[in-house]
């Protein structure tokens, strides 16, 4: 998105909201983007879902899903990289 003002993009970015017409134009881009079929039903799900967090870290739930007990270490790391590469 071409920004016509840093300075306005910048508060927003501070405030941690788009502005009602970022905010807009985003939806209305996603929108053609589902209705033109260049994006699934299940992008254009997740995206509306990502505009509204936008600026905003994932809620706690959300991360809970992500990090378990299990201690992180090298060889987990690895091995995990090696499940996703098969898949």
């Amino acid at each position: 998105m071409l920004l016509p003002n840093p300075k306005k993009y910048a508060a927003s970015y501070y405030k941690k909201e788009l502005t009602p017409f970022a905010s807009k134009r985003i939806d209305q881009i996603v929108n053609n983007l589902y209705q033109y079929h260049i994006i699934s039903e299940e992008e254009y799900n997740d995206a509306l879902v990502k505009l509204e967090t936008f600026f905003r870290p994932p809620s706690l739930d959300e991360t809970e899903s992500f990090f378990s007990d299990e201690e992180i270490t090298l060889e987990n790391l690895e091995s995990t990289a090696e499940t996703e590469e098969e898949e």
